[in-house]
C-alpha cells in the first residue's frame, strides 16, 4: 500500500476533495510506489504463523520512540499526590497558569503525553504489523481477520491522536492567565474519560459504519490536531519572550509542528533519495516525536522558572 492509498484509508473525504479541486496536486506531491516490507523468518515467536511481513520497517523505531516520549512525558508531568505528613507538590512538571488549578492543568498536559504514546503504540500495528484494507495479502478468513484488526488499530490510532490533541488544547486554555470558567473543570475531568467516547466513535465509524468513517476520522484526527496547534501557538509560543524559561524549546516544538504540516511535500524527494524506504509518513512521525519532546522540555523549564520566581 502506497502513501496515497494510506491517506485514503485515514482521510477519504480530504483526498477526494483534493483530487476534485486540484487533480494534479496529489500526483505532484505524493509519489507513486508501494511501501517497503521485510519478511521475517519463523522463529520461536512465529513458529505457528510462519513468516511475518513487516511493513514500513524504518517507521517502527520512530513509532517506538514516540511511545517512549509519550510515556516519559506522562511520568514527568503527571500531578504528584501530597506526601503523608507533608505538603508535597501539587502539580507535576506541567505546572499551571493563572487559572488557580495547577493540578488539573498538569493532569491535562500529562494525559496529552499518555495519549500520544498510545497513539504511537497503535501506529506500530497500523503501519507496520497489520495489513490495512485494501491489502495485497491473499484472500481468506485469516486475512479478513487481520484486515479487521488493522482497521481497528487504525481507529485507535485516530482516536488517541484526537484525545491527545484535545488534552493539549484543554491544558493550554486552562493554564492561561485568565482562563474561561469551564476550562479548569474540563481539564480536571475530561482526560480520564475522554478515551471512551472518542475510541467508541472511532471504532464504530471504522468497523461498523463505513459511511461515517470519512467524517469521523477527519473530525477526530485532523480537526482536533489543527485546533490544538493553533491554540498552543497563540497561548504558548506568542506570549513566551526570547530568553524566558523554555522559550527555545517551545519555539522548537512549533517548528516541528510546521514540519509536520510540510511533511506531505517531502514524500517524493524522500522516496527518491532512499529508494522508497522513507516517505512523508516517516517525516511526519519524526516531526511529532520532536514536537512532543521539545514540548516536554518547555513545560519542565517553565515550571522550574515559576518555582524559582
Amino acid at each position: 500500500m502506497g502513501s496515497l492509498e494510506t491517506l485514503r484509508v485515514f482521510f477519504p473525504s480530504s483526498v477526494e476533495l483534493w483530487e476534485a479541486v486540484a487533480p494534479g496536486l496529489i500526483a505532484a506531491v505524493i509519489a507513486p510506489g508501494e511501501e517497503r516490507t521485510l519478511r521475517l523468518a519463523p522463529g520461536p515467536l512465529l513458529a505457528r504463523g510462519g513468516p511475518l511481513t513487516l511493513r514500513n520497517p524504518l517507521l517502527l523505531p520512530l513509532a517506538a520512540l514516540g511511545a517512549a516520549v509519550g510515556l516519559a512525558g506522562f511520568l514527568a508531568h503527571a500531578p504528584r499526590r501530597p506526601r503523608r505528613g507533608g505538603r508535597g507538590r501539587r502539580a507535576g512538571g506541567g505546572g499551571g497558569g493563572g487559572g488557580g488549578a495547577p493540578a488539573a492543568v498538569a493532569g491535562a498536559w500529562a494525559a496529552a503525553f499518555l495519549y500520544f504514546g498510545l497513539m504511537n503504540a497503535a501506529a506500530i500495528f497500523t503501519h507496520c504489523l497489520l495489513p490495512l484494507p485494501p491489502s495485497q495479502s491473499a484472500s481468506g478468513p485469516a486475512t479478513d481477520n487481520l484486515q479487521m484488526a488493522g482497521r481497528a488499530a487504525a481507529a485507535l490510532d485516530v482516536a488517541f491522536t484526537g484525545c491527545s490533541s484535545l488534552c493539549l488544547l484543554l491544558a493550554s486554555v486552562a493554564g492561561a492567565p485568565k482562563p474561561p470558567r469551564w476550562a479548569a473543570r474540563a481539564a480536571r475531568a475530561a482526560p480520564a474519560w475522554l478515551w471512551a467516547p472518542v475510541c467508541g466513535a472511532a471504532l464504530a465509524g471504522n468497523l461498523l459504519f463505513p459511511g461515517a468513517r470519512a467524517f469521523l476520522n477527519e473530525a477526530v484526527y485532523a480537526a482536533t490536531t489543527l485546533a490544538a496547534a493553533a491554540v498552543l501557538f497563540v497561548n504558548e509560543v506568542l506570549p513566551t519572550p526570547r530568553g524566558a524559561p523554555g522559550g527555545g524549546a517551545v519555539r522548537a516544538a512549533a517548528g516541528a509542528a510546521w514540519g509536520l504540516i510540510a511533511a506531505g511535500a517531502l514524500d517524493a524527494p524522500l522516496r527518491a533519495v532512499s529508494g522508497g524506504w522513507l516517505t512523508a509518513a516517516h517525516a511526519a512521525f519524526l516531526a511529532c516525536d520532536v514536537a512532543f519532546l521539545t514540548l516536554s522540555r518547555y513545560l519542565t523549564a517553565r515550571a522550574a522558572g515559576r518555582r524559582a520566581a
